[in-house]
């Protein structure tokens, strides 16, 4: 073997080293893409439910039902009924809840945070 071809066996890579590293660049990338999804808190939860009265356990229609992250805000329906979209809940410790205000005129407001498919009573 001559010294040129001793030379570029030492300086320049195979190509099955070249296939190994591309593999494991593209696992240490996706390793960091999955690292940065899962402490990323970028998504929307959503809760719906139903709005009752605390004394009569009768639903109530148009409670004003306010996400207050967002701004966005509902009434419910005739049978009581909510459903809303908010930030993300908890998914780590620094990341935003979702809070609703819940209103309607004759009754205190009342404010939950990350509200679950469960009923809500306003009382008067």
């Amino acid at each position: 073997m001559n010294f040129e071809s001793r030379y570029l066996k030492r300086y320049f890579k195979t190509n099955s080293q070249l296939k190994m590293q591309k593999i494991s660049t593209s696992n240490i990338s996706l390793f960091f893409l999955l690292i940065i999804f899962l402490t990323s808190c970028e998504g929307m939860s959503i809760a719906n439910g139903t709005v009752n009265d605390l004394s009569s356990n009768k639903p109530l229609d148009s409670v004003l039902c306010k996400v207050i992250e967002t701004g966005s805000q509902q009434f419910t329906d005739s049978n009581g009924k909510y459903y809303l979209e908010g930030p993300f809940g908890p998914c780590f410790n620094k990341c935003k809840d979702m809070t609703v205000e819940f209103s309607k005129i004759g009754y205190k407001t009342k404010t939950v945070s990350n509200p679950r498919n469960g009923i809500i009573y306003l009382e008067k």
